[in-house]
């Protein structure tokens, strides 16, 4: 199994840009770009915001 030392925003940031491009499609089961574009739709639309402690696509890592 993956053993990641790392945690939270550590873990998602890690995962979003890692050189290895079937990383972010295992992990979120979508491809990186497509994580990302879900991201910004659900901030513009309000949808979705990060707090004082959880970023936006931790919170949509956490979801998936």
């Amino acid at each position: 199994m993956r053993n990641s030392q790392l945690s939270g925003r550590e873990y998602t940031v890690e995962v979003l840009t890692s050189s290895n491009t079937k990383r972010c499609q295992e992990v979120f089961k979508m491809k990186r770009e497509v994580f990302q574009y879900l991201c910004s739709e659900l901030q513009s639309k309000g949808s979705l915001y990060s707090s004082k402690y959880i970023a936006i696509d931790e919170k949509l890592g956490m979801f998936l």
